[in-house]
């Protein structure tokens, strides 16, 4: 089991997208904690960790944490998730 701190964790909607990726990637055991902003997973976390960049929730402290588009990812990927709520 690997556990990863991310950024821009925001409501479920932002958990519903994370857990559909992350489920498509490979993962399995998949929990989300917002308030701690942590994923926990089982698979490969070096692809988690690609995968997560790509929809707007880069490991903490990481460049991609530090970039706007990244952010921007994450709230477009926010309003797919509440969609699917």
């Amino acid at each position: 089991m690997h556990t990863l701190t991310v950024t821009n964790i925001k409501c479920h909607g932002c958990e519903n997208t994370i857990q559909d990726a992350l489920s498509w990637a490979g993962a399995t055991n998949i929990h989300i904690n917002r308030e701690e902003q942590t994923i926990s997973f089982e698979w490969d976390k070096t692809r988690i960790i690609q995968t997560l960049e790509k929809i707007g929730y880069p490991e903490k402290d990481s460049i991609a944490a530090k970039n706007i588009l990244t952010t921007a990812k994450s709230y477009i990927s926010c309003m797919i998730g509440r969609a699917r709520w």
